[in-house]
């Protein structure tokens, strides 16, 4: 049977938002998916250590883990993950101390850490257990099985509208620096993908080198952005995500996100509070991090870059359907509702 887990970082929801949203948007999802198919597989609940008894209380029958706990005991302790563990456990623990920080002043970055945490979480569990990684939000719809597959998978699409977060990367070599602090693995290339508004906070707090669109002169050697071009490129996301177990793609977009981190992240365990204006650009550009991962590890192993005609991507039968709520893969029997437009839940 295949493993399906779903993430939850934060305490648990007090009920009903008043807004149109889930009912739950923190259990909604597992208790269809046990509703509807849970037979048929092994579904899993992970959140903070501290909020598992109250989680273990809420969903009955369904498996709830610690993630920091898990993290201590890595089922599938390779010879590289051995390698990149200490740097997922700081990475984790240093998002989480950021998220307290943010949530004792009131600050919105709060969620953006907290997101960080639970999709860095998402690449370790396609890795090491493998399986389908869920958005909460993420009902099922259909007793349609949950297949295996033998690669990486992500919902992807071609419709412009659908993601503004897609980029547009030309291949460039890497310099000197950063070729020694990164191992690529079976062929990965590091691209980044940044905002125009980004480019000084990289540059002068995180050391990145970065091109701006237009520009003849790059603020450093080393990296281009080229903007955005969604209509030339499909559109990818992160809400329901598959790995086999041991996957080397699982494991490339881990070490991606990890290789970022390295020279983005680090920036905010130097400085106590950054200004709105970084906290913002750090928010955007970690909004775009899991995508860049996936996309970085899926695509062919030439890299994505524009001008590139061959698409290798990995994708889940294209079968979609979207609305006003969300986004639904037909085949798969799963629909992605968006967190503030839930209505198909209100009472008609």
């Amino acid at each position: 049977m295949e493993n399906v887990h779903y993430i939850w970082v934060g305490p648990p929801k007090p009920g009903p938002t008043p807004l149109p949203a889930l009912p739950r948007a923190d259990i909604t999802g597992p208790l269809s998916v046990q509703k509807t198919i849970g037979d048929s597989i092994n579904l899993h609940f992970w959140c903070m250590d501290e909020d598992v008894p109250t989680f273990q209380a809420e969903l009955p029958g369904i498996p709830v883990y610690g993630i920091m706990q898990a993290l201590e005991t890595t089922p599938l302790l390779t010879a590289d993950m051995a390698r990149i563990m200490p740097a997922i456990k700081t990475a984790v623990q240093t998002l989480l101390t950021r998220a307290t920080a943010a949530a004792a002043i009131g600050h919105k970055s709060v969620n953006r850490f907290k997101v960080s945490i639970k999709e860095l979480f998402a690449l370790y569990l396609l890795y090491c257990r493998g399986g389908y990684v869920l958005d909460t939000g993420v009902v099922k719809t259909t007793p349609a099985p949950f297949p295996p597959f033998p690669d990486l998978m992500v919902p992807w699409w071609r419709d412009p509208e659908s993601s503004g977060r897609n980029r547009s990367v030309k291949k460039v070599q890497p310099s000197a620096t950063m070729a020694t602090q990164w191992q690529p693995v079976m062929g990965a290339r590091p691209h980044l993908w940044v905002l125009p508004n980004e480019a000084d906070f990289l540059t002068t707090s995180a050391g990145m080198d970065v091109y701006e669109k237009g520009k003849t002169t790059p603020l450093k050697a080393g990296w281009q952005w080229c903007g955005e071009s969604r209509e030339k490129q499909p559109g990818t996301d992160c809400w329901m995500m598959y790995s086999p177990l041991g996957n080397i793609r699982a494991l490339n977009a881990l070490n991606y996100w990890l290789y970022v981190w390295n020279f983005v992240y680090q920036t905010i365990q130097s400085i106590p509070f950054l200004t709105d204006v970084q906290l913002d650009a750090f928010c955007n550009r970690s909004e775009q991090l899991i995508i860049s991962a996936l996309t970085q590890s899926i695509y062919n192993d030439a890299g994505m870059y524009e001008g590139n005609p061959r698409w290798q991507c990995q994708s889940f039968p294209q079968s979609f359907g979207a609305d006003d709520y969300g986004r639904e893969i037909h085949a798969l029997g799963v629909k992605k509702y968006f967190v503030r437009s839930h209505l198909a839940f209100q009472p008609k």
